[in-house]
């Protein structure tokens, strides 16, 4: 716990923290949709073009899904066969669960992960916090 941090917020404005709250994970989404696009792998540039973060606010909660909306793109993501195993068990089990609904097996080694979505979302992840504070305090 952090001495003081209850005095500090209680002196916040409630709608000033939801704004700031909003500004921030709108501006980490078009980021990491942003990094995500760029590092994507193209062939015909569907891939990239599917890509798009989908913004909610339902009551108190804010909440933004980030998703490429073709359906090979959980392939391309984390590769397939024997070649997706080392990467898929390198993430955090939530990404682990996402990956194994999409397990294939077969023969042959498989495609190597590309590694655009998740990179992207980790990239940008310290964003949240320093946007939040900076658009909080100003």
């Amino acid at each position: 716990m952090i001495q003081g941090l209850d005095k500090v917020l209680k002196t916040i404005d409630p709608e000033r923290f939801k704004k700031a709250a909003q500004a921030s994970l709108q501006v980490y989404a078009a980021k990491v949709v942003e990094e995500a696009v760029r590092t994507a792998p193209v062939d015909e540039g569907k891939l990239r073009q599917s890509i798009k973060a989908d913004y909610k606010e339902i009551k108190d909660t804010l909440s933004v899904n980030i998703q490429a909306g073709v359906f090979y793109a959980p392939y391309q993501e984390f590769g397939t066969g024997k070649k997706a195993g080392q990467y898929v068990s390198s993430l955090p089990k939530e990404w682990q669960d996402i990956a194994s609904q999409y397990k294939k097996s077969g023969k042959g080694e498989g495609i190597r992960p590309r590694r655009f979505l998740y990179l992207a979302v980790v990239y940008n992840l310290k964003m949240i916090r320093e946007n939040f504070v900076k658009y909080l305090f100003r």
